[in-house]
């Protein structure tokens, strides 16, 4: 939505705010193709790029064509099927460190340049993930040998400059002072929404010192950044000296384990984590034991600061290592080998049903919001968190509802985005949320016919009651069968 300026875009940009800029510009220089967004084939024409070059490198190292084509099935199905940013990073990435591990054995230049492209692109795509899968990947390729190789070096100084000058170009673009607000809040957002702090916070008796109450504090972590009385700078300097130290949730080393759980527990990942530990137990290898276990410690990272269990995040890891650890299947001899086929062909298996089925099961449900999201009209409409289900409205080969001009105020991390809808609306006329849900006229909302009333709605009922001291009034005003519209007002003795 971003790029091309829709649904809750009012301004079409390059700053993706998840992916670089330089990556946003790039795709913008993309045409639509029968109405096919640009980006939409970028994504699918990295995917493919990545699936060539994998099985490519897959087949140098050993691997049957049959089995190497099993092996990048067993990966890049789901992710072709349910395509996202993060996941496509990541596969760039584990394609990349192939290519690097095929330059160590042959010195090919050409192994070299692939690995540098496909690098970059995961960079650009998402910086985090590609750090991720580059130190997950370290034990197969790092050897005395390799760091004296003049080109090996050339390759990790022209990564290093063209990241650093990605970063550069990414920064520029949002130091326009429209970006102003975004850029001071969005670190203390992260935290809030992302790493626990508003629930840590939630416990700490500080809310008369911060005048932040508890349900202000469920509203910060539902993304409700819309009143400047919770989110202003001296609101959250308050927070800043009420809380001892730095200002983020305490460690948890329960987190931590919960995240490690998360690949295990999660019937998407789980024949991955599987395969991975038979292979890895077949190829009795301490670099792949190594590999493996840095993944772990990655994973248990990940939650120990807050984050457990990011799906997104820790399935292309797992899925790079399992396909790094098929790359040296090869030379496994005998039993052990078929072992390894037999546990391919499982994963190919399982990994096709467990996608047919999450594909199947919603698919009624994607036909049935396409069709009555439609109706939705031009008027404004209040999206909050992960409540309306962009995904399924805008999904990857959708040609016409781009054009629909609906109009979401989105309550998300996007929401101070001087692209984003809400930003226009709030610059127009400042505090026009607020201001409309005190009116006669109240605020529309999005919501399923089965659950008309967001999950938030509560903290929007405590929000009316004890910031204005009023009453919320929720009525359905449109039920367009599988979607409805909720109009929500703040009734208090002053009806405007």
């Amino acid at each position: 939505m971003r790029v091309q300026g829709f649904g809750s875009i009012a301004v079409p940009s390059r700053n993706l705010i998840f992916s670089n800029a330089l990556w946003g510009a790039f795709i913008q220089c993309i045409p639509s193709i029968r109405g096919l967004l640009g980006y939409s084939l970028v994504t699918y024409l990295v995917l493919l790029a990545v699936a060539l070059v994998a099985c490519h490198f897959l087949i140098r190292r050993g691997m049957g064509p049959w089995a190497a084509v099993v092996a990048v099935f067993s990966v890049f199905f789901y992710p072709c099927v349910f395509p996202q940013f993060t996941v496509v990073s990541g596969l760039a990435g584990m394609a990349a460190v192939l290519a690097l591990l095929d330059y160590r054995e042959r010195r090919g230049n050409g192994e070299l340049f692939l690995c540098f492209i496909l690098a970059l692109v995961s960079y650009l795509i998402r910086w985090n993930e590609f750090l991720f899968i580059v130190a997950v990947s370290i034990p197969l390729w790092l050897s005395l040998r390799i760091l004296r190789d003049r080109a090996f070096l050339l390759l990790f100084l022209a990564i290093t400059a063209a990241s650093l000058a990605a970063i550069a170009f990414d920064r520029a673009s949002y130091s326009d002072v429209s970006w102003a607000k975004y850029n001071a809040f969005n670190a203390v957002r992260v935290k809030l929404t992302d790493y626990g702090l508003a629930d840590y916070l939630k416990t700490l008796p500080l809310h008369s010192s911060s005048e932040l109450s508890v349900n202000d504090f469920d509203l910060l972590r539902n993304w409700f950044f819309v009143d400047d009385n919770l989110t202003s700078s001296r609101t959250m300097e308050a927070l800043r000296q009420a809380v001892p130290g730095e200002l983020s949730a305490p460690r948890s080393v329960g987190r931590g384990i919960e995240s490690i759980r998360s690949a295990w527990q999660d019937p998407r990942a789980f024949p991955l984590a599987l395969a991975g530990l038979v292979i890895g137990a077949l190829l009795g290898s301490l670099r792949v034991w190594l590999c493996l276990f840095l993944f772990y410690a990655g994973l248990f990272y990940t939650g120990y600061i807050g984050r457990p269990g990011v799906f997104w995040a820790y399935y292309p890891a797992l899925s790079a290592c399992l396909l790094w650890m098929i790359a040296q299947a090869s030379t496994l001899r005998g039993t052990r080998r078929w072992l390894a086929y037999i546990a391919l062909c499982s994963l190919a298996a399982s990994t096709f049903w467990q996608t047919v089925k999450q594909h199947q099961q919603i698919d009624g449900m994607v036909q049935d919001i396409r069709r009555d999201v439609k109706e939705l009209g031009t008027d404004v409409i209040v999206t909050w968190g992960g409540y309306f289900p962009y995904e399924y409205v805008y999904s990857p080969f959708d040609r016409n509802l781009h054009n629909a001009g609906f109009r979401f105020y989105s309550l998300s991390s996007g929401t101070y985005a001087p692209t984003s809808l809400a930003y226009r609306l709030e610059s127009e006329k400042p505090g026009w949320f607020v201001q409309r849900l005190l009116s006669s006229q109240g605020l529309d909302f999005s919501g399923y016919a089965d659950r008309p009333i967001p999950a938030q709605g509560e903290y929007l009922r405590n929000y009316c009651m004890q910031r204005h001291q009023g009453e919320l009034e929720l009525k359905v005003v449109k039920n367009l069968g599988s979607i409805v519209v909720v109009n929500a007002r703040c009734i208090t003795g002053n009806k405007g």
